[in-house]
């Protein structure tokens, strides 16, 4: 059986958090690329990043998953898929990743659930962590962000410019990657 019949004969209900998950991943990945080029924190964070490391997040056993990889001082988002990534963030199950991807669950509480699992270097996650963090007090509203973090970022400063720079670009970034 071909995936295109497969996801034919899923329920609508799955069905529609799989198109949800995707789009957060992409979103994601893509919120990634543009923080990581004007935000001074994380291109700190990354400076200790090898050249070339590439992180995915995706769904077991075969749902959506996007990958970026570090290239200069920045991340580049690479697209769908996992990319022979040497570090995996996988949600166990599609309905783990649609509460942490919706704002709903954090990160360290799924992980706390055993409803997400790393593959690679724990020291490599923990760094993926923190700048996945970083990119999220742009994405997600503090309202949401104190739901989930134990101790949520604010917004200070020159952070006020990346925010706005990441509005006015993810759009047009979020179509130019949605085929990758």
């Amino acid at each position: 059986m071909d995936e295109s019949s497969g996801i034919k004969n899923l329920s609508l209900g799955f069905r529609a958090k799989r198109s949800v998950v995707r789009t957060s991943l992409l979103a994601l990945g893509t919120a990634f690329e543009i923080v990581s080029k004007s935000c001074p924190e994380l291109q700190a964070e990354l400076s200790g990043w090898e050249e070339g490391r590439t992180v995915s997040m995706g769904v077991l056993p075969d749902g959506p998953a996007m990958a970026v990889r570090k290239e200069s001082n920045h991340v580049n988002y690479l697209g769908q898929g996992e990319h022979a990534a040497t570090l995996k963030f996988l949600f166990k199950n599609m309905d783990s990743a649609f509460l942490v991807l919706t704002g709903q669950l954090g990160s360290d509480q799924s992980f706390a659930e055993h409803r997400a699992i790393v593959h690679g270097s724990l020291d490599q996650a923990m760094q993926a962590n923190r700048a996945l963090a970083m990119v999220q007090k742009f994405l997600m509203p503090g309202l949401i962000l104190k739901k989930t973090m134990k101790r949520p970022p604010k917004l200070r400063g020159q952070d006020w410019a990346v925010y706005a720079k990441l509005m006015l670009t993810l759009t047009p970034a979020l179509l130019i990657n949605w085929s990758k």
